[in-house]
């Protein structure tokens, strides 16, 4: 295949891939003092010649913080939970009993990885992996230039030439490949991208992106929990991209409107029913640019009863973003919500809940919102 204008064959672009691989294991496993985004060239302990920093820049997670959808403990219904919030129930988890669990210093700053649209599906390659066009480091793209001409790296380029040869590989499954002619056409001109689609609100895996939860209970008919905490839910993660424009709905899988990687949840009930909680308390939930939440009920939930459940100090907005910030862009305004429920839901119950030290700069302060269709004494304390 043609790199900038250049032949490149398939065996440099594996032992370019396998260099990488090498350098980046040796680094990690061995804390090594080079691994940092300096231009200089070493030899790795394979013996190959490799500039480090090229790879740094390009797999480094710079915040030591998990980039991907990040939950402190997970109850939901049968299969993976990489779609949307479930909308209702259709293979529900059954019976489930929480006793005292605490779930502590769930932080994460969720990435949002866009990824080219091809035939209305996101372009992956052989394991569901985004082919990243938009990936960068301190602002400067490491797949193209600043003219939106392919530049590669080891990673894109081997996702490339899989894609370009997809009919010939007969003794792997790469089935899933998407990477489109007309993509690998943009690739080998080295042109400037012009009339390309983006899909957004989904993280490397193009799972659709649903911020930091503390506990995530989703489509579960029987849940009882009782006496437990929640304590410190932090997303640091950025507003969401505008390659899709001011989008409801960009992901395919998402349910939720706009990008919702940086929310944060204390918990999360979603499609769930017949679910008792007593006394959990969740507490020191922060966002830094987009809605903070302390319980969301949502879609068909049905027969929640909440007693003495309390959210104590919620907060958004820390990273300094402001109301213009968001003028044209998919991610909701930062604003706290200590109980919310959706219009679906029904039969839910909440019976004496505390609301303490909630704030955000930007917007109208919400304590709760009272969907509920009941709600006996409880307290609210502003700070």
């Amino acid at each position: 295949m043609n790199v900038k204008g250049n032949p490149k064959t398939s065996l440099e672009i594996r032992d370019e891939l396998k260099k990488a691989i090498n350098t980046v294991y040796q680094a990690v496993v061995n804390q090594e003092p080079w691994w940092n985004d300096t231009d200089q060239m070493i030899v790795n302990m394979f013996g190959e010649q490799v500039n480090p920093g090229e790879y740094y820049r390009l797999f480094a997670n710079v915040t030591g913080l998990i980039d991907g959808n990040c939950y402190g403990l997970v109850l939901n219904g049968q299969g993976v939970a990489v779609g949307g919030f479930p909308t209702q129930s259709t293979n529900p988890g059954l019976n489930a009993y929480l006793y005292r669990v605490k779930v502590r210093n769930v932080h994460g700053s969720i990435r949002e990885i866009p990824a080219l649209e091809g035939g209305g599906v996101a372009q992956i390659d052989p394991v569901g992996a985004v082919f990243q066009t938009r990936n960068a480091y301190q602002g400067k793209y490491l797949t193209m230039d600043d003219n939106l001409k392919y530049t590669g790296n080891v990673i894109s380029n081997a996702k490339v030439l899989v894609g370009k040869y997809k009919a010939m590989i007969q003794h792997l499954d790469v089935s899933r490949t998407s990477i489109t002619p007309e993509t690998i056409k943009w690739v080998e001109d080295y042109v400037p991208m012009s009339g390309f689609k983006y899909l957004c609100n989904g993280d490397g895996m193009f799972h659709v992106n649903k911020g930091v939860i503390g506990l995530k209970c989703d489509d579960v008919i029987g849940l009882w929990i009782k006496d437990c905490l929640v304590d410190t839910v932090i997303n640091e993660g950025d507003l969401g991209s505008e390659l899709a424009g001011d989008y409801l709905k960009s992901h395919p899988g998402q349910s939720l409107t706009g990008y919702n990687g940086a929310s944060t949840r204390g918990m999360s009930l979603s499609s769930s029913k017949y679910v008792r909680i007593e006394g959990l308390r969740i507490r020191n939930c922060q966002s830094y640019n987009s809605e903070c939440i302390g319980w969301d009920i949502m879609f068909q939930a049905e027969d929640c009863y909440l007693k003495d459940c309390e959210v104590n100090g919620l907060s958004t907005g820390l990273s300094g973003v402001i109301l213009a910030d968001f003028v044209g862009n998919p991610t909701p305004i930062c604003q706290v919500v200590g109980f919310r429920t959706s219009t679906e839901a029904k039969k839910i119950r909440l019976k004496n809940p505390s609301i303490t030290k909630v704030k955000t700069e930007y917007v109208k302060f919400r304590a709760t919102d009272l969907d509920c269709q009941s709600l006996h004494g409880g307290r609210l304390s502003l700070p």
